[in-house]
This record gives structure tokens, C-alpha cells and sequence, in this order.
């Protein structure tokens, strides 16, 4: 697409250096437990569990430490462990969906977008997810990209050349998240992440 100018796109330092000391601390957890208070087959259970369940995250926060994601005219790539890669006019299928934290009232927000009336400010503890799909793969990453709103911003502009499938819900949080589903918005700074446009509160 002539409207998209290359750029590489990456995970803010600061928050994946958060997750890590959250990794720590999980991890020593599950390794003090193990060596000085599993006595018994349960504990060596639960401790190990930890271990391994912060082991996991640790590995996900360095997959997305080492992420970037690479846009040009021609299509946008994904590396990480490994690299993938769509032409934009291969995209079939465009799916942006929030997720977050049930109401106090237990309503659940699974993956749709909110209600009309639900303020940004509870819509930010939220993540919301875009995923690429083309018949050679997907491509998928979240809000906490920094150039998040530049590359939905590009799935519209995909939508007005090539015309992917678009459920409801992801017309109606491109909607919330100030964007024409047919393409005809403004370009957004590049670096830009979150759910707000600028200066909207």
C-alpha cells in the first residue's frame, strides 16, 4: 500500500522490565519452596508448579522483548523465535478484539467490544488484540506496542484496497478506538500505543 511508510515497531523497554522482576520473584518463590520447604509430594507440586508457570512467563516476556515487527508497502513481518510474513493484499481476515477484567457487577468482557456508555478510563485496564490472517499464516500483537494505533490504522487502509472479512466486534472497536473501518482516517503517529486517540480523555 503507497500510504504506509516502513517502519519497526517494538514493546516498550520499561513494562517488559517490569514483567521480568515479576518473573523473578515467581521464579525464586518456586525455587526457595522447593529446596528448603517441600516436605511432602504436594508441596514439590505446588512449588514446582510456580517455578514452571513463572518459567513460562519469563520465556513470553523475552519473545516479546526480542519482537519487532516490520512494516513497508509491500506487507507487514513479525520476528521473534521466528519470522512471519504477509503481503498486505494477502490478508483475508482482520480480527481486533478487547480483552478485560470483569465488572464489579460480573459481567464479562471476553474478547467483544464494551458497551457504548463504558468510560475509556475502565476500557484502559484492558488489552486489546490484533490479529492478521492470510493463507500463509497470521500475525498477532497487542495494545502495548508502541505503534499499536499505526497498525490498526494500516488494517483499515488494507480493508479500503483489498476488502478482508471484518466481524462485528472488530468493526465496532476500531470504531471505539476513533478509526473508519473503510479507511478513511487520519493517519496516527507512528509510535503511538493504548486505546485513545490523542488528546481524547
Amino acid at each position: 500500500m503507497e500510504t504506509v511508510f516502513p517502519q519497526t515497531l517494538r514493546y516498550p523497554l520499561f513494562d517488559i522490565i517490569w514483567d521480568y522482576l515479576k518473573t523473578l520473584t515467581g521464579v525464586l518463590i518456586g525455587l526457595t519452596g522447593l529446596f528448603y520447604g517441600a516436605e511432602n509430594l504436594f508441596s514439590q507440586i505446588l512449588f514446582g508448579s510456580i517455578f514452571l508457570l513463572f518459567g513460562f512467563y519469563g520465556i513470553q516476556n523475552y519473545k516479546q522483548q526480542i519482537t519487532r515487527i516490520l512494516l513497508d508497502q509491500e506487507g507487514v513481518e513479525i520476528r521473534a523465535f521466528s519470522r512471519q510474513k504477509l503481503r498486505w493484499d494477502d490478508i483475508e481476515e482482520i480480527d481486533l478484539r478487547y480483552y478485560g477484567r470483569p465488572s464489579k457487577k460480573g459481567e464479562e468482557s471476553s474478547g467483544t467490544n464494551r458497551e457504548k456508555h463504558q468510560s475509556s478510563s475502565q476500557k484502559e485496564k484492558g488489552v486489546i488484540r490484533l490479529v492478521l490472517k492470510g493463507k500463509k499464516g497470521k500475525i498477532s500483537c497487542d495494545s502495548g506496542l508502541c505503534g499499536f494505533r499505526y497498525l490498526v490504522w494500516c488494517s483499515t487502509q488494507i480493508m479500503k484496497h483489498h476488502k478482508p472479512l471484518l466481524d462485528p466486534h472488530t468493526v465496532g472497536n476500531m470504531l471505539d478506538m476513533g478509526f473508519d473501518p473503510e479507511g478513511h482516517s487520519p493517519k496516527p503517529d507512528s509510535l503511538e500505543s493504548g486505546f485513545l486517540k490523542p488528546g481524547q480523555k
